[in-house]
């Protein structure tokens, strides 16, 4: 059975690997290398704003865009570990590194949370601009590879 989308949907998801892999690949440069340390990183700062959704403009966030410190909910070891299917223990020491470092704090007791002011660091900022970047090539890929005008609603 020869499925129309197949082809299309093949393309996306190359081009969603890529990405995936530059994302990984630049913030892996700020753990020195460690990307399941990058992974982890990510985790919890996703975690800490996943309840704020999607839907929320730049502007909602301040000044500079980076999400205040009162909106994050800070996260257990227990709860990243669980959502990235590893171990608790390797979540943890990857975590304990990541406090070392000064990446995330612990607050309410056992809890994590990656601070506003990680992301204004120079290292962070650079990873950001280098997402945009690739970002940016993703989606003009994607519109001349004319991949969304199904879902736009757009004919022929």
């Amino acid at each position: 059975m020869h499925d129309p989308n197949f082809k299309g949907d093949l393309f996306l998801a190359r081009l969603g690997s890529n990405y995936l892999l530059r994302v990984l690949a630049n913030l892996t440069e700020a753990f020195d290398g460690d990307m399941v340390q990058a992974v982890v990183f990510m985790a919890i700062s996703q975690a800490a704003t996943d309840h704020l959704g999607l839907h929320r403009e730049i502007r909602d966030f301040g000044g500079d865009g980076v999400i205040p410190d009162e909106l994050r909910r800070p996260v257990t070891v227990l709860s990243i570990a669980n959502s990235l299917q590893m171990p608790r223990e390797t979540t943890r020491r990857h975590v304990t590194r990541l406090l070392e470092r000064g990446y995330c704090v612990q607050v309410q007791g056992r809890r994590v949370m990656i601070p506003a002011d990680t992301y204004r660091r120079p290292e962070m900022r650079q990873i950001v601009a280098k997402n945009r970047r690739d970002l940016l090539l993703l989606i003009s890929t994607v519109r001349r590879a004319n991949l969304l005008k199904e879902d736009s609603g757009e004919d022929g």
